[in-house]
């Protein structure tokens, strides 16, 4: 029955957020049973709650493998920049030996690559495999 435009018993979105908060509590250590018992749900609200905790989890999951992945990219490109400068260094040495300097000049070429692929496409592979695209595949 449909009174005051709520149909119902619906529960304000505090109260929906409390029994959420405790359905995710209770999902380590009890049953579905068990949990719809303690937080007194009937077994459609129960699932339906359920259904929106691992919602809310699935996205904060999202948000940690966005960061994280950023803070790997940066961390990628520092090596690279810290390869780039040493083979930079040993090719440019008169006093290394010719076949040092010659792998050095391939080593910064390849680093220097790396570098162009990571700054052109890294925001594409992170966003690709946030989103469940299976698409971040190792090119480097």
């Amino acid at each position: 029955m449909i009174q005051n435009g709520v149909r119902g018993n619906k529960k304000s979105k505090i109260e929906e957020l409390i029994i959420m908060s405790k359905i995710q509590k209770l999902l380590a250590s009890k049953n579905d049973d068990e949990i719809m018992q303690i937080v007194e749900l009937p077994n459609s609200t129960y699932y339906r709650y359920k259904a929106k905790v691992y919602k809310e989890a699935k996205k904060i999951w999202k948000q940690v493998c966005q960061e994280t992945l950023e803070h790997r990219a940066l961390l990628i490109k520092k090596t690279l920049d810290i390869c780039i400068r040493v083979n930079e260094e040993i090719a440019t040495d008169p006093k290394q030996l010719a076949k040092d300097r010659i792998q050095a000049s391939q080593s910064m070429v390849e680093a220097q690559l790396n570098m162009l692929k990571l700054l052109r496409e890294g925001h594409k592979l992170i966003a690709d495999s946030t989103q469940g695209n299976g698409a971040f595949k190792r090119s480097f």
